[in-house]
């Protein structure tokens, strides 16, 4: 597996001299959707970041989130994009209840209103995702090539944070 990735990154590698070793900015929108779609149960194939002029740091992620083998489409993401996936059918619940709200930061929160029951289902769920989604922010940007709190690692956050928001808060529209 490991020997397959090597040999997909030295023919991308001598196919383009240009090619960039961190993400671009015109890459981030697409890897953010891409990844925050895997976590939030949507099939998708993570084929799809490896282009032609893409750069390094885009073919990494798509490395990560096919497991290290390009080779062939997934059926399996890596162990912390299935947990999200797993959360993810008790998140989309107490969304769609009004017991978890997603906030403007892409996090979630407890509703300050709902009973200690719903407390009791939704509290460890929604402090695990926020660790996770903490947790997916960190990789990203580590396999995308980006320094800590530079310009472009704020934008990469920004990107993840916007597809994240939209995927939470479309659970609401399809009522």
């Amino acid at each position: 597996m490991k020997i397959a990735l090597c040999i997909v990154f030295i023919c991308l590698s001598a196919c383009d001299n240009t090619r960039s070793s961190s993400v671009r900015s015109q890459e981030m929108e697409a890897i953010a959707w891409l990844v925050e779609d895997c976590c939030h149960d949507i099939k998708r194939d993570p084929r799809e970041l490896v282009t032609e002029k893409g750069s390094i740091g885009q073919i990494k992620i798509a490395s990560w989130l096919a497991n290290g083998d390009l080779s062939v489409q997934q059926d399996s993401y890596p162990l912390h994009v299935r947990k999200r996936q797993e959360q993810w059918i008790i998140i989309k619940q107490g969304l769609h209840s009004g017991a978890i709200v997603s906030k403007n930061n892409a996090l979630l929160r407890l509703n300050d209103e709902i009973s200690a029951e719903e407390r009791a289902i939704f509290e460890e769920t929604v402090l695990q995702e926020n660790q996770l989604r903490g947790s997916t922010d960190r990789l990203v940007l580590q396999q995308a090539g980006l320094k800590a709190r530079s310009r472009q690692s704020f934008s990469m956050l920004q990107a993840l944070a916007n597809a994240r928001l939209a995927l939470d808060r479309q659970v609401l529209k399809n009522d």
